[in-house]
């Protein structure tokens, strides 16, 4: 039997999975992530609001590659922070809780952040 190892693999709002095996995989990787699952990050995608710009209101947020806390984490802003949302919206159900995720730019790409850690600057 065949021992797989899961590559995730993000796209703007789209998640594909790569399937390697376990000798091609350890070949490409160093040995201590080799044996840690990977992360799945599944998410909903909302219908898009307006362009809007964000402020940071918690001590600091993660900006992350996909809507979720299991996803990639790029950077973390400070408070205060001010972000572009591009109206881009996806909702997150992993871990028996559900939460609402804002897409952003972030230099020439777009990321996320949780909406629960910003607020909506007036226009």
């Amino acid at each position: 039997m065949s021992r797989y190892r899961t590559l995730m693999v993000g796209v703007g709002v789209l998640a594909g999975a790569l399937i390697l095996t376990s000798a091609s995989f350890a070949a490409a990787l160093p040995s201590s992530t080799v044996n840690r699952p990977a992360p799945t990050c599944t998410f909903k995608v909302l219908p898009t609001g307006p362009p809007r710009t964000l402020a940071v209101r918690t001590v600091s947020a993660n900006i992350r590659q996909l809507p979720g806390v299991a996803c990639v984490k790029i950077t973390t802003v400070p408070k205060g922070t001010r972000l572009q949302a591009t109206g881009g919206r996806a909702r997150n159900n992993s871990g028996g809780s559900s939460s609402l995720w804002l897409q952003i730019r972030l230099g020439t790409g777009l990321a996320w952040v949780a909406n629960s850690q910003v607020n909506f600057l007036r226009r």
